[in-house]
């Protein structure tokens, strides 16, 4: 195993060989198929708490396909209704969540290779340094990780784009409701709603589903580049069994480590 210390204490996997590429490009298929599996399974919440709505409003759906089938026919449409603010976060942050976890361990990059990224695994391996390790060139996989690195970088910052295109949507805002008041002074108005429309909730939801298409293209991409490591065709199993202790969230492994190198270099 490529495991080494830094000079800041820092508990580092370093790629020496084939058989460390083998290690790192297999855990991270690992980590985002586990991450996939629950994404999708997320996913189809909304969707269902969907369907509950639209049956309440006797408009009966029997199933995911035929839900969104239905909010495919209605986006062009002028059906509309309005439903819980708060449902909607609730789905819309979980999904995010692992949304997020996503985008970062296919687009993260890291000059000193810390990070665990497939981006930092092809530019380790771009350099075709490596003894039975070669980089397979694909445009289209880079323009795609290319967008997850652009998506990573802005999702995890509130930056100076999102903050005036905020005041000018708080701008827009003003003018279309006159009973609104939104000036930061001494009188400081913070506006929030319970409800959410229906056009705005079934366009998340298909977005989401349009996402995991993407992260299918990236994890085929995956695979082929770990059978090249293999030299032949792989067969990923899944298997679920219950020794498989996901719970235990692999974002708290390792934190003592990094904890320890944090205050190092902060002394």
């Amino acid at each position: 195993m490529g495991k080494i210390i830094t000079g800041k204490n820092k508990v580092k996997f370093e790629i020496q060989n084939k058989k460390d590429c083998i290690l790192y490009l297999g855990h991270v298929i690992e980590y985002i198929e586990k991450k996939r599996d629950i994404y999708w399974r997320l996913s189809l919440e909304p969707l269902r708490y969907l369907a509950y709505e639209l049956n309440e409003r006797e408009i009966y759906i029997e199933s995911d396909e035929k839900a969104l089938k239905f909010i495919m026919e209605k986006m062009d449409t002028d059906f509309n209704f309005d439903l819980d603010f708060y449902k909607f976060k609730l789905f819309h942050s979980a999904i995010n969540l692992i949304k997020n976890e996503m985008i970062n361990i296919i687009g993260d990059f890291s000059v000193d290779k810390l990070a665990i990224s497939y981006n930092n695994y092809l530019d380790i391996i771009r350099k075709e340094d490596i003894e039975g390790v070669k980089y397979e060139y694909s445009s289209e996989k880079e323009k795609l990780i290319d967008s997850f690195t652009a998506h990573r970088n802005f999702l995890y910052h509130f930056s100076s784009d999102k903050l005036c295109e905020w005041i000018e949507f708080r701008e827009r805002q003003a003018k279309q409701n006159k009973n609104a008041r939104f000036e930061m002074g001494k009188e400081f108005n913070i506006y929030v709603s319970d409800t959410i429309p229906y056009k705005v909730f079934a366009k998340e939801i298909i977005k989401n589903i349009a996402f995991l298409e993407e992260i299918d293209k990236v994890i085929n991409f995956m695979k082929k580049d770990f059978e090249s490591l293999i030299g032949e065709k792989v067969t990923f199993n899944i298997n679920r069994k219950s020794f498989d202790n996901s719970v235990k969230d692999i974002t708290y492994n390792g934190f003592k480590s990094h904890n320890l190198s944090r205050k190092r270099k902060n002394k």
